[in-house]
């Protein structure tokens, strides 16, 4: 009976645990000192201005930490992968073995039906925003082998910018 109850007590704890943006976020166990905190940007064209920031179309897109004009540091990928609802999910894998999610995690997203025109976006600014979600949407964080972002509900658009806080590998 006791390992029943135990069972039953580790799995409702793995359901919290996971639950979506208003459980606690638990970021993968990183030494600070081999890590370098850096921007991720969903690789695609760039913003005008004097910046690094990128807005994309396709469904299927890799994630750039740092400056891309200095060197191309691909740490993972971004999908939108539509839900038929004209919502779509948005999902960010980061390749553990070149970066992390920064704690606490903010992850922003810009959506579009035109192509943004924005010099220097202000990526806390973004419609959608994990740390302070808009009604109906929603994610969910996991860190298994990697680390992955699910952001649900998103309107579907024809341009998407991605933007993270990274913790990059040296």
């Amino acid at each position: 009976m006791k390992k029943i109850l135990a069972t039953l007590f580790a799995g409702a704890l793995l359901v919290v645990g996971t639950a979506g943006g208003a459980s606690a976020y638990d970021p993968y166990p990183v030494d600070p000192e081999n890590y370098t905190a850096e921007t991720g940007w969903g690789a695609g064209c760039g913003f005008t201005g004097a910046n690094w920031a990128m807005y994309f179309t396709d469904g299927c897109t890799k994630i750039i930490a740092g400056n891309p004009k200095k060197s191309e540091n691909n740490v993972g990928s971004i999908e939108i992968k539509p839900n038929g609802d004209g919502t779509v999910t948005v999902v960010v894998d980061l390749n553990e073995a070149k970066a992390a999610f920064a704690d606490p995690l903010k992850l922003h997203i810009l959506y579009s039906d035109t192509a943004p025109t924005v010099k220097n976006p202000a990526p806390g600014q973004f419609p959608i925003n994990v740390e302070k979600l808009v009604e109906g949407v929603d994610y969910k964080f996991y860190d298994n082998v990697w680390q992955r972002v699910e952001v649900y509900n998103v309107p579907e658009s024809n341009y998407y910018a991605v933007h993270a806080d990274l913790l990059v590998k040296n």
